[in-house]
This record gives structure tokens, C-alpha cells and sequence, in this order.
């Protein structure tokens, strides 16, 4: 019995519908009721699935343009800053650039840049994560918009604002 439940489990979706097609054949009409049923579910189930990898496909595409806008100032900021190393942030896409107190910079600091997506993969959340040790308190903000109707220009601003914030704080 168990060798014919695993066997069960390897069909493909042809041989499904054509073991269906047989049993329907020689059931009564209830098994045969059932069995349509039974079809219908698991067809449901197959179309449910195929959306969520290609919504997870998408969202995994805008991610990345939004992870590229959210590093598209490192080199400026390594320009500026010889005390500035990069990290990834804890789960999520994006980056950490920490400050190191040194003899031109009297503070330990850091800035954090993320995206991420919603539970339904319809919105993204750009958020922004700063704090200077013993200066100021952290700092955190975020933006959203739908997967949809990114606007790039906007996450472009948001983190130019924030780093200016971060380096008025930084330097003040």
C-alpha cells in the first residue's frame, strides 16, 4: 500500500487527469461528483501557486533595481568618509554602512538602507535606520508603494534625504 501512495505522489499533472478520466469512466455519479471536485481543488491550487512565484518573480526584479538605488551613493560616501565600512543588513535586502570612531571623527555611527516586501508581495517597504552612539537616538522612517507602480526616482530621494540627515547628525 505504501509503494502505491508514493507512486501516488510522483504523477504528473497528464497522468493525474487521465487516471481521473478512467475512474470517472466506471463511478457512480456521486465518485464521479467527487472526483470532478477533487480535480477542480488541486487545478485551484496549481493556478494559486503558479501566481505566487510569478508575483515573488516580479517582486524579486524590483527588489533588485531598489537594492542598486539604495547603493548607488557608497562610493560618495566612501569618498568622503576613510572610517566608513559597508555590512549587509540583518534580513532584508540592502546595506549598513557603519562609521568607526577615529581621531577625525569622534563618534561610532551607522546608517541602514533596506527593502522589503509585504506578506502579499503587492507593496514594498524602503526604510532607513540611523544612529550616532552616545550622540542622538535612532532614527527610522520608511516609504511604500506598490510592486506595481515603483517609482525609482523616489527611493533615490528618499535614501539622498536620508543620508544628508545622517551626515548633518554625523558631523554637528
Amino acid at each position: 500500500m505504501s509503494d502505491q501512495s508514493s507512486k501516488k505522489d510522483v504523477r504528473g499533472e497528464f497522468t493525474k487527469k487521465i487516471d481521473q478520466e478512467l475512474i470517472l469512466r466506471h463511478a457512480s455519479a456521486s465518485e464521479k461528483q467527487a472526483a470532478r471536485i477533487e480535480l477542480e481543488k488541486e487545478e485551484s491550487h496549481r493556478q494559486l501557486a503558479e501566481k505566487h512565484q510569478q508575483q515573488r518573480r516580479e517582486v524579486d526584479v524590483v527588489c533588485d533595481e531598489v537594492d542598486a538605488a539604495l547603493r548607488g551613493r557608497t562610493e560618495f560616501l566612501r569618498a568622503r568618509f576613510s572610517n566608513m565600512r559597508e555590512d549587509s543588513p540583518k534580513g532584508a535586502r540592502g546595506i549598513r554602512y557603519v562609521f568607526v570612531k577615529s581621531a577625525e571623527y569622534k563618534w561610532d555611527a551607522f546608517l541602514e538602507l533596506r527593502v522589503k516586501d509585504n506578506d502579499s508581495h503587492q507593496a514594498l517597504f524602503v526604510e532607513s535606520s540611523m544612529e550616532v552612539v552616545g550622540k542622538s537616538a535612532a532614527k527610522n522612517d520608511y516609504i511604500t508603494f506598490p510592486v506595481k507602480d515603483m517609482k525609482i526616482d523616489r527611493v533615490k530621494k528618499f535614501v539622498e534625504r536620508k543620508i544628508l540627515d545622517f551626515i548633518k547628525a554625523y558631523l554637528d
